[in-house]
């Protein structure tokens, strides 16, 4: 069931950028990184333990990203990240 939800979603976003968004140099990388991730989702790599291409890829631009960004935003950024994992975590709290 979580594949369905990935690709529903990862389609979703290229139908976003394809059709809505202007027509630049960025839409155009935003879309391949999509198709791309949802080539990339079917393969695993095995070191000792199993990990799939699509996560990997996602870490590797969020890198390259970040790198980008210089120290300032990459701060804010982080502590924005923060807030979000604290929030979730409070509302996994009272779930359980």
């Amino acid at each position: 069931m979580e594949q369905f939800y990935y690709y529903w979603s990862m389609w979703f976003l290229w139908i976003l950028t394809t059709f809505i968004f202007e027509k630049t140099k960025r839409r155009f990388a935003v879309s391949v990184f999509i198709l791309t991730n949802m080539i990339l989702s079917i393969h695993d790599i095995t070191l000792s333990f199993s990990l799939n291409a699509a996560y990997m890829m996602f870490f590797i631009c969020g890198c390259i990203y970040a790198g980008h960004l210089g120290m300032y935003r990459f701060r804010y950024l982080m502590v924005f990240l923060t807030l979000v994992a604290g929030y979730a975590f409070v509302y996994l709290f009272a779930l359980y």
